[in-house]
């Protein structure tokens, strides 16, 4: 964590892989350090070559030639073949062809790469889009995102996600490396759906939506990127839960789902049939209200079970929601952060469960926010502190028991 706000990527690579090869009981491997991603994400499905980008890491690369092997399904678009990185610029660059046109794969696909050095042996499985047209949809959806915007469309949350979902599908073509695995191909579809749905002046973004999404909504007077559960159980006509997961520094709204424990929490929300909302959170906090406020006519929830779980940077920005307003949200869940409250008083009847793990840097503020509730007479604040834990792994260590605790405030 030290070399992660250091910005020390490098140290932070060295250190997880050390760490990785422990949990094997293994010692880390000569390519332990190899970096690799395709050249773009996001390709044309008449192109028919695809490119991947070698780099290192941490240490310095192998002399020795890398022996490659890449499938795509069961298809076979190399193998084995060789690559060797450039020990000067510490990168090297491999094309393989695909099969024959009627044989290419399309939508959302993996490439599945393994690479040998000698006896030491890396897997990679990497997302990778093939659409056809991409070129063609792509330009008439911007035409029609700037014909909106010359002629000053209300911003809606069609209006304002077609606009962001475009923006980052022309990132994905033109090779950018972003920090999660997007479904470009799916989310490409969607955005001619939600431009077919503004030329129709109908709603896309609404309660007939299942599963994980990415919207942009109004908030105040800005925008909110968000990420979204809508679980399957879902029933507008009896409203759920909605649980708000506010992220640490140095993440987005992609952190509760693909990061902490592995997405852990859409796991515990999904079992439940609860809402969950994940917006981008800054140093300054996140538009909550104004979020929750967007959502409400579109995603029908239960405004007296609004639940507040943060992390982190998160963990503080929760803490200000609650105080700001505390009769808005039914319980809040502080992981690895918080701070002391000055005037605890008006917070003694909200149930909160502060958590730190023991060699949690954010343990003094999270036992301080504990203790200020418990000075001030709280009898429903919570304190766990987890064994041989740190700052992240508290996500994934607490969570199942939070969600416990959460069911038995719904519950009283």
């Amino acid at each position: 964590m030290q070399r992660f706000f250091r910005l020390d990527g490098r140290g932070v690579g060295e250190n997880l892989s050390a760490a990785e090869a422990r949990l094997r009981g293994e010692e880390a491997g000569p390519l332990a350090a190899l970096r690799l991603h395709p050249a773009v994400r996001l390709q044309e499905a008449a192109a028919p070559e695809v490119e991947l980008v070698f780099g290192w890491l941490f240490g310095g690369p192998l002399e020795e030639e890398l022996l490659l092997e890449v499938r795509c399904g069961d298809q076979l678009l190399e193998g084995p073949s060789t690559v060797r990185l450039d020990p000067e610029a510490q990168a090297a660059r491999w094309t393989g062809r695909w099969p024959e046109a009627d044989e290419r794969a399309l939508g959302d696909l993996r490439l599945e790469i393994v690479v040998r050095s000698g006896e030491s042996r890396a897997g990679r499985s990497l997302s990778f889009s093939r659409v056809e047209g991409l070129a063609s949809r792509l330009d008439g959806l911007r035409a029609f995102v700037e014909e909106r915007e010359q002629r000053g469309a209300a911003p809606s949350i069609e209006g304002l996600t077609l606009a962001a979902r475009v923006e980052l599908l022309e990132s994905l073509a033109e090779g950018s490396r972003e920090e999660t695995d997007f479904p470009a191909a799916r989310l490409l579809a969607e955005a001619e759906a939600l431009a077919a749905s503004l030329r129709e002046g109908a709603t896309w973004c609404d309660r007939s939506r299942r599963g994980q999404h990415w919207w942009t909504v109004p908030a105040g007077r800005g925008t909110a990127p968000l990420r979204l559960l809508v679980p399957q159980a879902y029933d507008p006509d009896q409203p759920p839960p909605v649980v708000v997961a506010l992220h640490g520094a140095g993440g987005s709204e992609n952190m509760f789902f693909d990061s902490y424990g592995d997405g852990r929490i859409v796991e515990l929300c999904e079992e439940r049939g609860w809402l969950l909302v994940a917006p981008r959170v800054t140093p300054f906090g996140a538009p909550v209200e104004a979020i929750l406020e967007s959502l409400t006519e579109r995603l029908p929830f239960d405004a007296e079970r609004v639940l507040l779980v943060g992390h982190s940077m998160g963990a503080g920005a929760g803490q200000r929601l609650l105080q700001r307003a505390p009769e808005r949200y039914a319980a809040f869940v502080a992981m690895g952060g918080g701070s002391r409250v000055r005037d605890a008083g008006k917070l003694v009847d909200e149930p909160v469960l502060v958590a730190a793990g023991d060699r949690d840097f954010g343990r003094p503020g999270a036992e301080a926010l504990h203790a200020s509730l418990v000075a001030a007479g709280s009898e429903r604040a919570r304190l766990v502190i987890a064994p041989a834990c740190e700052h992240l792994l508290i996500v994934a260590d607490v969570l199942p028991e939070a969600f416990d605790w959460l069911d038995e405030v719904l519950s009283d």
